[in-house]
């Protein structure tokens, strides 16, 4: 009996607080309407990023999307050495090893 009590006690402070909560929200401005990732951490820091399959980048609204909200993207499983590998470890070689790691190392030197 008191457990069903509580429930309903909890319950009507927690409409209570969504209704509150939407009436009391400010308005935002058309300024942070505007403001994207890009512009807001691009410039601090330099890139902003995302990760992303082939599939959704052939789709046209998100390209858009993540052309106005990123300057940078990582390509999420096509990266992964069983893509890259085939599925093969073993075809890997050592000049393939070194050019990788070479690649690797300019781009952290570039930052």
């Amino acid at each position: 009996m008191r457990k069903i009590k509580f429930h309903k006690i909890i319950g009507f402070i927690m409409v209570w607080v969504l209704l509150l909560g939407t009436v009391l929200v400010p308005k935002t401005d058309s300024k942070a309407a505007t403001q994207t990732l890009l512009n807001t951490y691009g410039a601090l820091l330099g890139r902003s990023g995302t990760c992303i399959n082939l599939s959704q980048l052939q789709d046209s609204s998100t390209l858009s999307h993540v052309k106005s909200q990123y300057n940078s993207i990582t390509l999420e499983n096509e990266m992964k050495p069983d893509a890259l590998l085939g599925r093969s470890p073993s075809l890997i070689t050592q000049s393939m090893w070194c050019m990788w790691h070479s690649m690797k190392q300019a781009k952290f030197q570039a930052l």
